[in-house]
């Protein structure tokens, strides 16, 4: 019994120093290393970008399921007044479709 709980206390012991040596060496930094500060909010920007369109594609087909469709997509029928979050200050995105149906970023596509 004591030789298993001495066996735990060292792979918990090793898994602690590789954890701690991880953070001393990459300065404890979350992004992944070398990310600069521009990097790092420009893969933001990604990741809002990619949710709104996930919503806007989402409430075309809730849309659609309960109206007739659009003879012109429009994102302002779209989303009654307060369902679509207003996007963060300063946010780069603007929103259209394309003649398929897919929604477009105009900086992300």
């Amino acid at each position: 019994m004591k030789n298993g709980f001495t066996i735990i206390v060292l792979l918990f012991g090793l898994l602690m120093i590789s954890f701690l040596s991880l953070q001393y060496f990459t300065g404890g930094k979350g992004g992944a290393a070398g990310d600069s500060p521009v990097q790092a909010i420009e893969k933001a920007w990604d990741a809002v970008c990619a949710t709104n369109k996930m919503l806007i594609r989402n409430q075309l087909q809730m849309y659609a399921m309960n109206h007739d469709p659009m003879k012109t997509l429009d994102l302002d029928r779209l989303f009654s007044p307060g369902q679509f979050p207003n996007p963060p200050k300063n946010c780069p995105c603007k929103y259209s479709f394309d003649a398929t149906g897919n929604v477009i970023c105009s900086v992300h596509h």
